[in-house]
Order: C-alpha cells, then sequence, then structure tokens
C-alpha cells in the first residue's frame, strides 16, 4: 500500500506513537545528526523482505525527508530529524503491535547506533544515542517523552513501546 506524502505530513502530526534515536552529549542535550551518507546506508540495508520509497520532504522543525518502510504487512515511515531519526509506528494498537514492527524498531535501532558510533568515532566530545518515545497528549502541544539513555535491550525497547503505547490509548485524566 502506497503511502501519499500528506498521509506522511498527518502522521508527523498526529501519530500515536513515535521514537527518535537521538545523540546526546554528557549533560544530556541534542547534538547535531549524522550526516547524510548515514542515511543512505540506513536504508540501503534494511532487513530481508522489508523495502523503503521515499516519499519527500515534511514539515518538521527543520524539514525532514520521509520515507515510507515496509515488509508488505508491516508499515512504518521514518522521517529525518534535526538531531537523528525518527520512527513513527502507523496503525498499531497495544493489542496490534506485532512482532515484525517490533522486530524492525530493534533492528533499526542496532543499525543506527553502529551508524552513529561509526560517524563519531574521531569526535573527541562524547555522544550518546538515547532512544526517546514519544506520546501525544490530548489538549497539548508537548507530548510524553520516555527517554532512555545507553545501553537500550532489545527487552527494554519492547517493554517501553508497550507502555507508551498503552499510554497512547488510554483517555486523558484516567489511569
Amino acid at each position: 500500500m502506497a503511502m501519499t506524502l500528506e498521509e506522511a505530513q498527518r502522521l508527523e502530526n498526529t501519530a500515536p506513537l513515535r521514537l527518535k534515536f537521538v545523540p546526546q552529549n554528557e549533560a544530556g542535550y541534542p547534538t547535531s545528526g549524522i550526516g547524510s551518507g548515514e542515511y543512505r546506508s540506513f536504508f540501503a540495508s534494511l532487513p530481508e523482505g522489508w523495502s523503503c520509497e521515499w516519499l519527500g520532504v515534511i514539515n518538521t522543525r527543520t524539514g525532514g525527508p520521509a520515507w515510507q518502510v515496509s515488509d508488505g504487512q508491516v508499515t512504518l515511515v521514518t522521517v529525518k530529524h534535526e538531531t537523528g531519526i525518527e520512527i513513527i509506528l502507523v496503525g498499531v494498537t497495544t493489542s496490534l503491535l506485532s512482532a515484525g514492527a517490533l522486530g524492525f524498531v530493534k533492528w533499526a535501532w542496532k543499525k543506527w547506533r553502529d551508524l552513529h558510533a561509526e560517524a563519531r568515532r574521531h569526535d573527541a566530545q562524547e555522544h550518546t544515542l538515547s532512544l526517546i518515545i514519544e506520546v501525544p497528549r490530548p489538549n497539548s502541544a508537548k507530548p510524553v517523552r520516555l527517554v532512555l539513555p545507553p545501553p537500550v535491550s532489545d527487552d527494554e525497547i519492547a517493554r517501553y513501546v508497550r507502555i507508551a503505547l498503552q499510554m497512547s490509548e488510554t483517555p486523558a485524566g484516567t489511569v
């Protein structure tokens, strides 16, 4: 199923869950992202059965190229962001979080971490890669942000993505 640029923009603005891989300095502040070559490497080596299609540039703070990534059953949107890469889970709820979607997120985390380490190997300043899960809140411009500093295990990715999905499905004001 081909996604349009307009659909990707809508998801950027309204998706129930976004995952961002963000380099941070020792103080925990985001640092600059990596170069375009790393994005090309990321998409050139997707897991077997996965493909990507460039959608165009959507509106983020600095404008970000967006890609549709799919294995034929699971569709995700990936966006180049100011400091890293963002994965938007499309049409996923806690009960529908598939092994394919979670498997791709785990693969993407490892791949992006390796690309980031290679790009930063000559830097004198230490930069770590954190996983940030954003859950939009009704009636608020600011999402809830779950920040997982390194090291981040596959089990932690699965646990916190499920928690974030449950948060996105819980009506505001309830526990």
